[in-house]
């Protein structure tokens, strides 16, 4: 499943699954709109919450 790139929310995703079914959606598109609506990261293998702080150092 494709969502084709928004001009005006500037960003696009996909939908995409793994051999076993296990389905991930993919977004890609501007710095400050992902920032936005982002609210956790992977760091070290880990999902952490990404803070005001964090997003501030990208």
């Amino acid at each position: 499943m494709r969502f084709h790139f928004d001009f005006s929310r500037r960003r696009m995703s996909v939908v995409v699954s793994d051999d076993s079914g296990k389905r991930q959606m993919i977004t890609k598109g501007a710095v400050e709109e992902m920032l936005s609506i982002c609210s956790y990261v992977e760091r070290k293998g880990q999902v952490i919450n990404l803070t005001d702080e964090m997003k501030k150092t990208v």
